[in-house]
């Protein structure tokens, strides 16, 4: 996953609000349930912690309490880790049903940030990293009877992609002051070419979580990158504890390894 960060008001960097954002506990509500989210380890750049999520159980006391129901609150925890170097924030959240989907989980996070510590001076925007293969294998599927392709960036992004691409993200940003910059193409015979350079470059950008992408046959979307997303599969009985220091930091290294140079 990568977190976009689209800026209102120069008051704090990107980094300075991020850094706030996951270096203290904040509680908030999701769907009516309690949820915390708590920093551990810190390694560089890379900053984790744990979202938990409060869960009341009734249970039966010993004998004696004469075996009375008892109210029991537990939590169940998703390890997170994000990373705030200067060209990417690239964040990795453990898949517990327990918990809840990560995407909406955190966007109700930063959403909360606002509310309970009138952090607003940035907007977050969160978008899942997908393989750009799956945009080829749909494009060359759909070949033919393709009636849109339609992709929607967020300025400014923070990862290197072509740079016409770029330049024409930054000049939306910066002369038009756009937080959502989107450019369409359609043919309603269906033939539309899903290739080209700038095609090609938007695309990368999308994939690498700086957007959206969409392929639309007539009315029916068959790809977007909201429902492809990228994951790292880990045992759960290799999860680190909350004070498996150690752990946590060689965790974060196996996750974010494939994105290092």
């Amino acid at each position: 996953m990568l977190k976009d960060i689209d800026h209102k008001e120069v008051v704090e960097s990107r980094f300075e609000f991020l850094e706030r954002a996951f270096g203290s506990r904040l509680d908030f509500l999701y769907q009516g349930r309690k949820f915390s989210y708590i920093p551990a380890e810190r390694v560089g750049n890379v900053f984790s912690g744990y979202f938990g999520r409060e869960k009341h159980e009734s249970v039966h006391a010993g004998p004696d309490d004469q075996f009375r129901l008892t109210d029991l609150v537990r939590w169940d925890l998703s390890f997170f880790a994000i990373d705030l170097s200067e060209t990417r924030q690239i964040a990795f959240m453990q898949r517990n049903d327990n918990v809840g989907s990560p995407r909406p989980v955190l966007e109700c996070f930063f959403d909360d940030l606002g509310q309970i510590r009138g952090m607003r001076n940035w907007q977050a925007h969160v978008r899942y990293i997908s393989d750009s293969a799956t945009y080829w294998d749909a494009a060359r599927r759909y070949e033919g009877r393709i009636t849109k392709l339609a992709f929607t960036f967020i300025p400014p992004n923070a990862l290197r992609a072509e740079e016409r691409v770029m330049d024409f993200i930054r000049d939306a940003s910066r002369n038009a002051q756009a937080t959502l910059v989107k450019h369409e193409y359609e043919n309603k015979q269906g033939r539309l070419d899903p290739n080209g350079e700038l095609i090609e470059g938007s695309v990368k950008v999308a994939t690498a979580g700086g957007g959206d992408a969409v392929i639309k046959v007539g009315k029916r979307m068959v790809y977007s990158t909201k429902t492809q997303k990228m994951t790292t599969d880990i045992p759960e009985d290799e999860i680190p504890e909350p004070t498996d220091k150690p752990k946590i930091r060689a965790i974060i290294r196996r996750l974010f390894e494939r994105f290092n140079d």
